[in-house]
């Protein structure tokens, strides 16, 4: 780990103004690095290495060669919660929030570096790595230096510590008392930056982190909430032009497009890429399965955009700019003069509450991102004009929760044919189901068939053939269903760990 420039402390500040140049202006790795080498008066190689090191925690990163405030650092600029920084970093480096958990009580950095080598792992000859490490922490708010030069958590601290996943190490040790004094704080924030070892292997979790980023950690509904509440009150403030695109940002990103925050002159505010569901390829491009939306925020302080907020030819312009297939327009409580122009223009009209309730409604039924397309296309898969239509994505939530519940309804008729009469093929299953009068007929039979693959497969193994090589399997359950509940979550735990990695990247190309 590195530190940042200004002193113990003040390693927050700094990285504030870092992430609102990288907001404020489009800026290349060497712009950044000639900026923050003048405000600080740093050494390049010092400069370079700090704001590299940035990207190695997650806080910056590089789209498109310019370099970027990640969502984490974005959430803390607006929120000043320390959190989602040392979350962050926890997620990203050992011995962050290990750290905090070993200064429950006061110690010294001599005996915390003894305590980073025997019992964690490491091989560190100074306490540089724990001075930096301290640093962060007590810039956070989450330690403190004592009397006697110790150091010891915070209340915040201890509160974030009760919210994270520490790695544990195998043995256990009582700190060691009555060692010397550690050497002074230094001068300045970076001296002996170039330590050997701060960006190696040993500093970091590894392919498998043994902590989430803070924003995992939270409820789904807590966040889709917040977002939803930041989005109806920030369209309401026309002086908070910027933070309103942060937050419609977040909002797509929640329902899981790729969302990138460009704003500046001649840019759309918000550009989503998105996955075109199978159903609405074009039979001349059957391969084009990504999209692009060129989205445009307004906010409006007295609650309702009118027509003569929107730029229309701007609005085509960006979309034309980023070969987006649609052109949206979010703010709050559209007028309806302002949705007849968005009709003649093709423009879908998103309204800042609808966009909250779609949020919500996600952390409740979280629909594949396929099934958002809707939004932006209409039933030919044409570009939407004017006012939304949601009721294809009210019918999509309905469907989803079928489906999840003939899931639990599929195990359970399993496991009563099978304590009844012995193993159970899906004509026992789908007839012992009849009453779910949702889906019949032949959907049922589908949707029973697709259930067993599903809950057979080498994943779940909720159910196993007890006839290995027939046309017709018979299936019989391995265990009750909150085992297999619990196996359900421990491979969504995956995707959770590996955020950053699950599923594929939407290619470039439109869709039209």
């Amino acid at each position: 780990m590195l530190p940042l420039a200004g002193g113990y402390e003040r390693y927050f500040d700094t990285l504030a103004w870092i992430l609102q140049q990288c907001r404020d202006d489009r800026l290349v790795q060497d712009e950044l690095q000639q900026r923050y080498m003048a405000a600080y008066s740093l050494d390049p190689y010092v400069a370079l290495v700090q704001i590299q090191a940035l990207q190695k925690y997650g806080l910056l990163e590089k789209a498109s060669d310019l370099i970027a405030a990640t969502s984490p650092s974005n959430h803390w600029l607006e929120t000043r919660r320390a959190d989602f920084v040392i979350g962050t970093m926890h997620a990203n480096l050992k011995f962050v929030g290990e750290l905090i958990h070993e200064v429950r009580l006061p110690r010294t950095r001599k005996s915390l570096l003894k305590t980073a080598n025997n019992r964690y792992g490491f091989g560190w000859q100074k306490d540089s790595q724990i001075a930096y490490r301290l640093g962060w922490l007590r810039s956070a708010g989450f330690a403190q230096l004592q009397p006697g030069n110790t150091y010891q958590a915070t209340s915040a601290g201890l509160e974030f510590l009760e919210r994270i996943e520490l790695y544990r190490p195998t043995t256990e040790s009582a700190p060691a008392l009555g060692d010397p004094p550690p050497e002074s704080v230094a001068g300045t924030a970076h001296d002996d930056a170039r330590q050997d070892g701060e960006f190696g292997a040993n500093g970091e979790r590894g392919e498998k982190p043994t902590a989430l980023n803070t924003k995992l950690h939270r409820s789904t509904h807590d966040l889709a909430a917040e977002i939803g509440d930041r989005l109806v009150s920030l369209s309401c403030d026309g002086s908070k032009h910027q933070e309103f695109e942060l937050v419609v940002r977040d909002a797509f990103a929640h329902l899981g497009f790729s969302a990138e925050h460009m704003s500046g002159p001649g840019q759309t505010d918000v550009l989503l890429t998105g996955i075109q569901p199978p159903e609405a390829r074009r039979a001349d491009a059957p391969t084009l399965w990504s999209y692009m939306v060129a989205v445009d925020a307004k906010a409006a302080t007295n609650g309702k955009l009118a027509d003569l907020q929107v730029t229309w030819p701007a609005l085509a312009l960006h979309r034309e700019k980023h070969a987006a297939a649609f052109s949206m327009l979010v703010g709050p409580s559209p007028r309806p003069r302002l949705l007849q122009f968005a009709a003649g223009a093709s423009v879908a009209v998103l309204s800042a509450d609808q966009l909250a309730g779609l949020c919500r409604d996600h952390a409740e039924v979280p629909l594949p991102a396929a099934d958002y397309f809707w939004l932006f296309a209409d039933a030919e898969g044409e570009p939407r004009g004017g006012a939304v239509d949601l009721s294809p994505i009210a019918a999509a939530r309905a469907q989803a929760v079928v489906r999840r519940d003939l899931l639990a309804q599929v195990v359970e008729a399993v496991s009563d044919i099978a304590a009844d009469f012995g193993p159970a093929n899906q004509q026992l299953v789908r007839f012992s189901l009849t009453t779910n009068a949702a889906l019949g007929g032949d959907a049922l039979s589908a949707e029973v068939a697709a259930a067993l693959d599903f809950l057979g497969s080498s994943w779940l193994r909720a159910l196993v053939r007890a006839d290995p090589g027939t046309a017709d399997p018979h299936y019989v359950p391995t265990a009750p269903r909150r085992a297999v509940a619990a196996r359900l979550r421990w491979l969504a735990d995956a995707f959770d760990e590996h955020e950053e990695d699950a599923g594929p990247q939407p290619g470039s190309g439109s869709t039209h």
